[in-house]
């Protein structure tokens, strides 16, 4: 289903990738198929439709915050830079499917708060701007801010040393209130 032309049945397979991600896969089949779960994540990640690569993000974040296994979720770090362009994309699209991308990515930053590490920065400037932004509801604005809240309180040494945590983000929450 997500090698699919059509958006609604890619749409569908993020979907069941989503909910089964519940059903826990044994460490080994993660091992042995990693790549391939890689491989579909990816591709839905810059899918045409803003909706299949929402849910592709959904379903991404779904699956990595099922594993348990560290080393197998740093695998999959290489996606976050896409899930980040995702998140900007959807909210400059559909502020709704923008807030359903920020919620999955509270969930994901509490659970395995180490795979943003590498784009923490990044992740600070945009959430900073979006909390900025004025147009968006206070609740898309809540959200961000939480995603960074969530990872502040999970891995504070890492915010500490991101330049955008003093230069953006703290005056976007003063500017929030």
């Amino acid at each position: 289903w997500a090698q699919s032309d059509d958006s609604v049945t890619k749409q569908f397979a993020m979907y069941v990738f989503e909910i089964l991600s519940e059903c826990h896969l044994k460490p080994e089949q993660l091992k042995k198929y990693k790549q391939s779960f890689f491989t579909i994540f990816e591709k839905s990640l810059a899918d045409a439709d803003i909706k299949v690569r929402v849910a592709a993000l959904k379903a991404t974040t779904s699956f990595l915050y099922s594993i348990e296994d560290e080393n197998i979720v740093a695998t999959f770090k290489a996606l976050m830079q896409k899930i980040l362009g995702v998140v900007v994309e959807a909210l400059k699209a559909d502020e709704s499917q923008g807030k359903l991308a920020l919620e999955s990515m509270v969930d994901l930053t509490k659970t395995h708060p180490s795979c943003w590490k590498d784009t923490s920065a990044q992740l600070v400037t945009i959430l900073s701007d979006v909390i900025k932004m004025k147009d968006f509801e206070e609740g898309t604005r809540t959200q961000a801010a939480e995603v960074v809240l969530t990872l502040a309180t999970q891995v504070p040494a890492n915010l500490r040393k991101c330049a955008p945590m003093k230069t953006q983000f703290f005056p976007a929450l003063v500017q929030m209130l």
